[in-house]
């Protein structure tokens, strides 16, 4: 309510400095911003023109998510996902993606072509540098498979394969930058700092807000979803924008771009695709989706940034050209910059296609690709 609150201010009194009315309103935002840009498409679709969305949080599903994983994750020392660990795993998803998309270049396009079995780097004896505990390959599937209930739905979308190392990966929003300490009871606990973010957010989350009621006996480590998801039920309506129909919006002619990175560890991009997919066939299919919302899939980027793949855009000249002018985004140019310097360039697509090598000239150059 506050981004609604605050826009219909904005827009008041800009309209009274200037003495006349506002010509667009626009609104951007990732990660927490990015839930705000879903909440105001879906319960304040007059509010503004365009709306630009990144990686929008899930609000409590994405927390059950984070419980789901450090139930097992911290239960045990065999359980944990060390750096070096974390590290072997990423090489070990490159080595069987890379090529997926038919061109060998460290990126991995499109994670939904590959099919890397995280039980094919599991120890046959002992725990060594290059291999995972049964222990360790629970964790890995926790994290890419989510959290399903008992009925078969999906309530938490698993994070996809790929890039999961490096200091914006796993090891700043799942593991954490430091080890955490080991307990009485065998069991890990993080001290009050350098906590990786997703524990930071998901541990207060079930402390202070998650329940409808008031419960202080209750922790995320007690959390069952099928038993509980009842109690979940009014934050998560509140928090979390999951509505698919996005009509309204489409009606009164406003223009939604989305982006993800593939590579996002704090909230899951296979979520993301997985909202889009619902809201085209609401919306009447691909091409009347297509008049009004475009999703930009972002290989190899971390959360909001970072990562080995392309992630330094500006979606702001795109929205403006499809309100202002018509012109509907076919594609964004997106670099990796090293040292201050564009080292590669890529298209981003609009989902479902993806940037596709024409087969000759720089891999490192957005020209040299197209959207298939």
């Amino acid at each position: 309510r506050g981004t609604h609150v605050t826009a219909v201010a904005g827009k008041a009194l800009t309209a009274a400095f200037y003495a006349k009315p506002v010509a667009h309103a626009y609104f951007e935002g990732c990660s927490n911003g990015g839930r705000q840009a879903m909440m105001e498409v879906q319960r304040y679709p007059d509010d503004f023109d365009g709306i630009i969305g990144g990686h929008p949080a899930t609000g409590t599903p994405m927390q059950v998510g984070r419980a789901f994983v450090y139930q097992h994750m911290l239960a045990s020392t065999d359980n944990f996902l060390t750096d070096a660990k974390v590290e072997l795993l990423s090489r070990a998803t490159l080595a069987a993606c890379d090529e997926k998309d038919g061109l060998k270049d460290g990126l991995i396009t499109d994670p939904r072509a590959c099919t890397f079995k995280v039980d094919t780097l599991a120890c046959t004896g002992a725990d060594r540098p290059d291999c995972l505990t049964a222990g360790q390959i629970e964790t890995v599937k926790r994290i890419y498979g989510g959290v399903k209930l008992k009925d078969g739905r999906t309530f938490t979308y698993g994070f996809p394969v790929g890039h999961e190392g490096g200091a914006t990966g796993w090891r700043a929003w799942i593991s954490g930058p430091t080890a955490p300490a080991k307990q009485p009871d065998g069991s890990l606990a993080y001290g009050a700092e350098r906590q990786p973010s997703g524990y930071g957010l998901m541990e207060p989350n079930f402390r202070f807000l998650a329940l409808d009621e008031d419960d202080p006996a209750y922790t995320w480590k007690t959390l069952d979803i099928d038993r509980d998801q009842a109690r979940l039920r009014t934050m998560t309506e509140i928090l979390s924008p999951l509505n698919p129909d996005l009509r309204p919006y489409q009606r009164r002619g406003g223009k939604l771009i989305m982006y993800h990175g593939w590579s996002d560890p704090g909230i899951s991009a296979a979520g993301t695709v997985a909202y889009y997919d619902k809201m085209r066939a609401i919306a009447g299919g691909q091409a009347a989706a297509d008049e009004f919302a475009r999703l930009f899939m972002v290989p190899g980027m971390h959360h909001c940034g970072g990562g080995p793949g392309p992630n330094t855009f500006d979606m702001l000249p795109a929205l403006e050209a499809w309100v202002e002018n018509g012109v509907a985004p076919d594609s964004v140019t997106a670099s990796h910059i090293t040292d201050g310097k564009a080292d590669r360039t890529r298209p981003l697509c609009p989902h479902p296609h993806v940037a596709t090598y024409k087969g000759t000239g720089s891999i490192d150059d957005a020209a040299n690709f197209f959207c298939k």
